[in-house]
């Protein structure tokens, strides 16, 4: 059928654009905090407030976005979350080069700096859960494999983001902003070729035969926590501590190296870089690190990060602060792609098999003609992400409060939160198998 075949594939190409053009802009906007605080006079505490507001935002968004997909289908929820994205790129682009040209008083720049990251937190983040739901299956290889290459194109747009920045600001300090709206425009071209197809080529059939295990899954899934609170607390924390180290890391090298705001930025850019190039091979091997071990690479995941934020605070050196953050990358990639992909197992798991009926519905319902189990694993990948930007949320406050105070004291403290989560999986680990063993059993 033509939907399994697509559901098989992954995600399509216009999806994919999606996820570069939006992981291009976060890395160029992190990457650009010391610039970004010349031109609106900010210290960071008030930046990290602004960056921790957006992502709360995105934290209680993206699971109505789950919602929106199980009822509505996963393709029209990923269209209307490219058109916020787009339109939260532009606003931002036009506060960034009018404030930076005099054309509008600092004020007025900033508000609509605020209103810009409103429109793109309330949208843009859907894509990536969106995304892993399409391509997730019911065995956990599959289940990795999807999630790594959907994180590994993201990776890519992170890649060029950080790379792109020096000589990009060279140009004006809009510019490594604005370099992503053709993307989400050939995006949106995908989208509605995308669905067009689908309209012409799927027949009812298909929605026939998937549309009535969807809409028992809806009506049956809605009433439930889609999740436990292990996964979810999980998300979080290792996402407050890879988000602070983020919004530290250009900051740091400023300090550390007594660079200008411009050069700190671009050699943050160029940390950032192998960063997110070890965190690319991280994505392509996640089945072959994790496989079928999924608890052990999670918490093998979490101790790997929690190594490089401690060689991250005593750092000085931009190599070693380079080495310090890719190792917090590798670990992270790990850490988070086996916590999801045990979130989306267990979603897939609870969806209600395909059961036969005496005749198909002659009109499905609004995305119905998505295969069975999708939504369960889209609404269980939006909680996850809907944790995991609050978690960058918690970390953007926390690093402009304890930045200000000091770069030690930070990064100690984001190293005791990632011991206390590795010893807290460890336990959770001995004390599920030794539920396992007893007798009884």
């Amino acid at each position: 059928m033509a939907m399994d075949r697509q559901e098989q594939a992954g995600a399509p190409a216009h999806v994919m654009l999606a996820l570069a053009a939006n992981a291009f802009h976060q890395a160029a906007l992190v990457a650009m905090v010391p610039v970004l605080q010349q031109i609106f006079g900010l210290g960071l505490t008030p930046l990290g407030l602004l960056v921790g507001a957006g992502l709360a935002l995105a934290a209680i968004a993206v699971p109505l976005w789950g919602g929106l997909a199980r009822r509505r289908g996963v393709d029209l929820a990923l269209r209307a979350s490219l058109i916020g994205a787009c339109t939260g790129v532009g606003l931002l682009v036009a506060s960034v080069w009018a404030t930076a040209a005099g054309m509008l008083p600092v004020a007025a720049g900033l508000a609509l700096l605020i209103l810009a990251r409103l429109v793109y937190s309330l949208t843009a983040p859907a894509a990536l859960p969106l995304a892993q739901a399409m391509g997730a299956q019911r065995a956990a290889a599959a289940t990795l494999t999807a999630i790594g290459r959907a994180n590994a194109v993201t990776g890519l747009g992170r890649l060029a983001g950080n790379g792109l920045v020096a000589p990009l600001l060279l140009l004006g300090p809009a510019l490594p902003l604005a370099l992503p709206l053709p993307v989400y425009v050939a995006a949106l071209i995908g989208s509605l070729r995308h669905s067009a197809a689908n309209a012409t080529g799927s027949g009812r059939s298909a929605a026939g035969e998937t549309g009535r295990a969807t809409e028992r899954e809806i009506g049956g899934a809605r009433k439930r926590m889609p999740l436990p609170l292990a996964p979810l607390a999980t998300a979080f924390t290792l996402q407050l501590a890879l988000g602070a180290a983020s919004v530290l890391l250009a900051p740091l090298i400023r300090d550390r190296l007594a660079l200008a705001p411009d050069a700190a930025a671009g050699a943050a850019g160029l940390c950032l870089m192998l960063a997110v190039a070890v965190g690319i091979v991280m994505q392509l091997m996640l089945r072959r690190l994790a496989g079928e071990r999924l608890t052990g690479a999670l918490l093998a995941g979490t101790v790997a990060a929690g190594l490089g934020l401690a060689a991250l605070g005593r750092a000085d050196a931009l190599p070693a602060i380079a080495l310090a953050i890719a190792l917090v990358s590798a670990g992270a990639v790990l850490a988070l792609g086996a916590n999801t992909a045990r979130a989306l197992l267990a979603a897939g798991a609870a969806a209600p098999e395909p059961k036969p009926e005496p005749a198909p519905e002659p009109e499905p319902a609004p995305g119905a003609d998505q295969p069975a189990g999708r939504g369960s694993r889209a609404q269980a990948a939006t909680w996850i992400a809907s944790l995991q930007f609050a978690g960058l949320a918690a970390g953007a406050v926390v690093a402009g409060i304890l930045g200000d105070i000091g770069f030690p004291l930070a990064f100690a403290v984001l190293t005791a939160t990632l011991a206390a989560l590795a010893l807290a999986l460890a336990a959770g680990a001995l004390a599920a198998r030794r539920g396992r063993t007893a007798p009884g059993a």
